[in-house]
């Protein structure tokens, strides 16, 4: 038995987690077999957890790879197609207003010139804010998530309230708001994309030098364990990026959902010294 037991253990250090040894008698040997082998179970669940994570850790990575290069084919086609056709066209009609026979048709002139104007420069805010708002440097975590509660019922039709407790006057760290946000941002995106909900609440809370997060809806909700032993698919795909965006600055992100019951997500970080910052 003592051999058997080496022999397997030498295996074992060798990465192989197959060999369970037998229980040859009902003493101490026979009880150090049967913990062998549990140990060894351990192990094999533990390096096949390891393993899964690695796998969807390099698909995710991928997968970001290309969502940048699609973002920036899409701004790339935005600053062509849009913003370079309308400040085309206001080179022309500079001209035009130049050539206007009359006082009057180029006050007419000039109106329509105001009008492209004005919708270049929302196209070229829209897309700035799409990059990086602005306001989450300027003013914060909460002000860059109320604005975006107003884009999103602008855009998507969905009532999006945010509150916030304990923040008063005070900012976080630009790589804990910079997170955040993007983990709030996407659990709303994915809401409006697949939950069916018409209401959204954001609730932020700092205590006790932690920043809890609570992102709750009212959709359709969905089969948490389900999504989480499909392949790598859409939905795994983005909540597993949010749970690693989580885990980047030491936080840990729980979903909580069932098939018509709604979706909530919850986003624990601890605060170290210093990353409370006066604003």
């Amino acid at each position: 038995p003592i051999l058997e037991l080496v022999a397997a253990t030498e295996r074992v250090g060798r990465g192989d987690y197959s060999p369970r040894v037998s229980r040859w008698a009902d003493d101490e040997i026979g009880d150090l077999a049967e913990a062998f082998n549990r140990m060894v179970a351990q192990l094999a669940q533990a390096e096949a957890e390891r393993a899964e994570r690695e796998r969807m850790r390099q698909f995710y990575l991928k997968r970001v790879i290309h969502a940048q290069e699609e973002e920036r084919r899409r701004i790339a086609r935005e600053l062509h197609d849009e913003t370079g056709q309308a400040l085309a066209s206001l080179m022309v009609g500079l001209r035009n207003v130049e050539e206007a026979p009359t006082p009057e048709e180029m006050r007419r002139r000039l109106q329509d010139l105001r009008q492209v104007l004005a919708g270049t420069l929302e196209r070229v805010r829209r897309l700035a804010f799409d990059l990086r708002p602005s306001v989450l440097d300027d003013l914060g975590l909460v002000a860059a998530l109320r604005r975006y509660a107003q884009q999103y019922w602008e855009r998507f039709g969905i009532t999006a309230e945010v509150q916030a407790v304990g923040l008063d006057g005070q900012r976080l760290t630009p790589e804990v708001e910079t997170t955040v946000y993007r983990i709030v941002q996407e659990a709303m995106t994915n809401a409006a994309k697949y939950a069916a909900c018409s209401r959204i609440s954001v609730l932020l809370q700092v205590r006790e030098r932690q920043l809890s997060v609570i992102v709750e809806d009212d959709g359709c909700g969905f089969d948490v364990e389900q999504v989480f032993s499909e392949e790598a698919g859409q939905s795994k795909l983005g909540l597993y990026g949010m749970q690693e965006r989580a885990e980047l600055i030491g936080g840990r992100l729980d979903i909580e959902s069932r098939p018509g019951g709604g979706t909530a997500i919850y986003l624990r970080v601890p605060l170290k010294a210093g990353e409370t910052l006066e604003g």
